[in-house]
Parts: structure tokens; sequence; C-alpha cells
């Protein structure tokens, strides 16, 4: 039979719950306990210790100045707690002292300068649920702790700024399979990281949203396999970085994807899918001014994919760095607008490079080092200039140039490159070297 005990309900209704400098503290020992704990004043504080399994508690807090607290300790344990006011502070820690796993804590905040906390795990456990939303505040904190493996944590913050939002998964160094969503909306200021594992972790899964605010941040760290991250930023000054097998662990990081698409002024992405990385895919898409991406992959068979929409916009891609074992590479880079530049390097075999510009002021670089490599280059508009670095074998390169104050540089050195060039347009310089056998060269030149 299940017990329930409820404090500050019924006995205080009329004293203790809407007085000032209340205090409530609760210990239950055992399984199948209930606690309900209703404050409704200023500067109160609850404390429910449950020790045992299969226990539900929950806290509803409305004032100022209030803190909960909830321990719970092995499996199947519910926490929630529920504040409204200025200056809460809510915590939640659940499979404390023994392994366990398959407990909910549920946290919600609105109001001002509130704080709150999930603990889940800090012996091996699995199979836990942690919630926290936050809304129409400002300095807002959202913490979240999970042991091990099959972990799931989503963390909403919406209506204020200068929230911040935290995800650590798999704590113990034992586990994976964790998921983790962050969502940030309506304010400034904002920032969120998910981290899911030092330890050997598989089949990651980190979503970060943030829209409508400004001064950002988003970052996602995940190690070893299977991992997949997107994040997604609506606002001025937003930075979205993503790394993967960022503590290379068994230096092995296997099947990732990350996703990043910015919307705004002033935004930084960056991609770093670690040592040894295989079959990996980054996508970039930033739409503003003064933006920024980078991607860096190490391994087998990766893609990049970025392009930038607006003014004064840099893109960087790295797959191989130097050949670490890098093989079958793909970059595909698209800029419109104005002062854009772009750097792709590539190492190994296979490589293709596709880069599209136009605007005004573009420059693209490309350098590939291995066997069967292709390169295009296409730019539409003023001072824009390509140059093609290409050394093995069967290396083709095209470059394809309209407008003014353009120049292409192509340098091929190996065996049955194939170079073309043309250029529309005034003021056009050309330079063509290529060493080996049955390299062709062709120009064309317009004004």
């Amino acid at each position: 039979m299940k017990k329930l005990f409820i404090t500050a309900l019924v006995i205080g209704a009329t004293g203790f719950t809407y007085a000032q400098g209340n205090q409530s503290t609760l210990d239950q020992s055992g399984t199948d306990h209930g606690a309900l704990i209703v404050q409704v004043g200023q500067q109160n504080e609850s404390d429910v210790d449950q020790v045992d399994s299969e226990n539900y508690a929950d806290v509803y807090q409305e004032g100022t100045r209030n803190k909960a607290r909830i321990n719970q300790a092995k499996i199947w344990n519910q926490a929630f707690q529920m504040q409204y006011g200025i200056g809460n502070d809510a915590r939640i820690s659940q499979n404390i002292g023994a392994s366990g796993g398959a407990n909910y804590a549920e946290q919600y905040q609105d109001g001002n300068n509130n704080e709150a906390i999930i603990v889940q795990g800090y012996r091996y456990t699995a199979w836990n649920s942690a919630v926290q939303t936050q809304e129409g505040g400002n300095g807002n904190w959202a913490h979240a702790y999970q042991g091990d493996e099959f972990n799931v944590s989503e963390q909403t913050q919406m209506m204020g700024n200068n929230n911040h939002a935290d995800v650590y998964q798999n704590i113990n160094g034992r586990g994976g399979n964790n998921y983790a969503s962050q969502t940030q909306g309506y304010g400034n200021r904002n920032w969120a990281i998910i981290d899911q594992g030092e330890g050997y972790s598989r089949n990651n899964s980190a979503t970060q949203l943030q829209a409508f605010g400004n001064n950002n941040l988003a970052v996602s760290k995940q190690t070893n396999e299977n991992n997949v991250s997107d994040q997604t930023q609506y606002g001025n000054r937003n930075t979205a970085e993503v790394y993967q097998n960022e503590g290379r662990t068994w230096w092995s990081s296997d099947d990732n994807m990350a996703v990043q698409i910015q919307d705004g002024n002033g935004n930084n992405a960056k991609i770093n899918q670690n040592f040894y990385s295989n079959q990996n895919l980054a996508e970039q898409n930033q739409m503003g001014n003064n933006n920024e991406v980078t991607a860096t992959q190490t391994g087998v068979t990766n893609a990049s994919f970025q392009i930038q929409d607006g003014n004064g916009n840099e893109s960087d891609v790295y797959q191989g760095q130097d050949n670490p074992f890098s093989t079958t590479n793909l970059s595909y880079s698209e800029q419109i607008g104005n002062r854009n530049s772009t750097n792709v390097r590539q190492d190994g075999e296979l490589n293709l490079s596709g880069i599209y510009q136009e605007g005004n002021r573009n420059n693209a670089t490309v350098d590939q080092d291995g066997l069967l490599n292709v390169s295009g280059i296409a730019q539409f508009g003023n001072g824009n200039g390509a140059c093609v670095t290409q050394d093995g074998i069967l290396n083709v390169s095209g470059i394809w140039q309209e407008g003014m104050n353009n120049k292409v540089t192509s340098t091929q050195i190996g065996f049955g490159n194939l170079s073309l060039v043309g250029q529309f347009g005034g003021n056009h310089s050309h330079t063509v070297n290529q060493i080996g056998t049955g390299n062709v060269a062709g120009l064309i030149q317009s004004n």
C-alpha cells in the first residue's frame, strides 16, 4: 500500500505554508513512499530524503528565496520541483550511495536568478531521465549530471537573459547511448554545453537550439563512435562548436555527424571530429554577416559541406591533417556575399573539392595531396583569386572566373594531370605549372 506523506499542505495551510521563514525536513526509509511539499511565502526551505526505491517526491514553492532539496537512492524513483519567484534554488540527487537507475527528475522554474541542478548517478546507473525548464526569468542556471548509459536529458530556457544550461552524461566513464537536448529562446547571452563522456561512450546524440537571442554559445562534446550533434542558432554574435571524440579515448571516433546552422551576425561555427575518426560528416550553414566556420576531420571517408550567405565570411576545411589514414574525402564550399574567403586542404586518396563564390573580393585556395584528386572553382564577381595545388596522380583542376581583377594559380605535380582555366572580363592573370607525364593545360581569356 502506498504511503503518502503530506507536509505543509493541510496542517500548515493557515500557518506554516503562508508564513515567512518556514522550513520543512522529511526523511523516509523503505519503498513506495510519497512526499508532497507545498510552500507559499518567502524564505522557505524544503529537504526531502528518501533512502530506498520506488519513492515519489513533489515540491511546490511560490515566493522568494526558496530552496528545495530532494535526495533519492537506488531505482524507480520520481522527483518533481516547481518554483515561482525570485532567487529560487532547486536540486535533485538520485541514485546516491548505490548502483541503480530508471529514475525520473523534473524541475520547473519561473522567475529570476533561479538555479536548477539534477544529479543522477554517483555509481553505475542507467535509464535515467532529467527534464529542466526555466521560463520568464533572467540569470537562470540549469545543470544535469547523468552517469553511464541510456540516459536522457532535456533542458529548456525561454524568455530570459543570461541563462546557462549544461549537460554532462557518462560522468562515470562506463557507458554510452545517451541523449541530450537543449533549447534556449527569446533571451540574450545564453550558453548551452553538452558533454557526453570522457570514457568509452557510443551511440550518443546531442541537439542544441538557440533562437531569437544575442551572444549565445553552444558547445557539444562527444567521445568515440556513432555520435550525432545538431546545433541551430538564430541571433547575433553566436558561437557553436562541436567536438567529437574530444577526449580521444582509444584514438577512435566512428560514424560521427555534426550539423550547425546559424542565422545572424558575427557567428562562429567550429567542428572538429578528432583523431582517429571514420565516416564523419560535417555540414555548416551560415546566413548573416562576419561569420566564420571551420571544419577539421581526420580519418576515413569524411565529407564537409559549408555554405555562407552574407558579408565578411571565412571558411576553412581540413580533412586528414597531413594524412593520418585519410581517404575518400569530399569538400564543398559555397559563399555568396562580400569579402568571403575559403581554404580547403585534403590529404589522402580520392579527394574532391568544389568551391563556388559569388560576390566581391572572394578568395579560394585548395591544396590536395594524394591520388585521383579533383578540384573545381567557379567565381563570379570582382577581385576574386583562386590557387590550386595538387600533388599526386590523375589530378584534375578546373577554374572558371567571370568578373574583373581575377587571378588563377594552378600547380599540379604528378602523372596525368589536367588543368582548365577560363577567365572573362579584364585585368586577369594566369599561371599554371604542371610537372610530370601526360599533363594538359587549357586557357581562355576575354576582355
